[in-house]
């Protein structure tokens, strides 16, 4: 499939929220820990991503990802599969990152039907779930919203 390019012009991660829906995004440096244990999922979200001018560090495990967190920087934005193989999950890995970070956004994503999954989002923690499948423009929309350079919905 085919993405669309954008050509907009560098920015920070700590710009101003967008004011308008013609203003331009200011998503420009921010750093997304992206965790995805299926290859080919996580390849796309990568490209993606990298296209919208993200810098991102990909991880298959969640063991893996919270190791980095430990040790390095934290990014500007973790997304996550909620159900990831080995000893850590998407919601382990997700507290962990809220605990280091305070008001750290997270993405989950899930293939989980809504019933099975547990409501994680709490008011004091800025937490958004996905369902898989889900479009691109979903997701974009989503990531800008929890990076503040998007207005909130009404």
């Amino acid at each position: 499939f085919y993405l669309p390019r954008v050509r907009s012009a560098p920015a920070t991660c700590n710009a101003e929220p967008a004011t308008s829906a013609t203003a331009p995004l200011q998503a420009r440096g921010c750093r997304i820990m992206l965790v995805e244990d299926q290859p080919a999922l996580r390849l796309v979200l990568v490209e993606v991503l990298t296209e919208l001018g993200y810098q991102v560090q990909a991880f298959e495990g969640g063991h893996p990802a919270l190791e980095s967190l430990q040790e390095g920087p934290p990014p500007d934005l973790l997304i996550t599969d909620v159900g990831l193989p080995g000893r850590v999950d998407g919601y382990q890995l997700a507290e962990a990152y809220q605990n280091l970070v305070e008001h750290a956004p997270v993405l989950l994503i899930t293939g989980y039907d809504a019933a099975d999954t547990v409501h994680f989002a709490r008011p004091d923690r800025r937490t958004e779930l996905l369902h898989k499948p889900f479009d691109l423009s979903t997701l974009g929309e989503r990531i800008e919203r929890l990076l503040g350079i998007a207005p909130h919905p009404p």
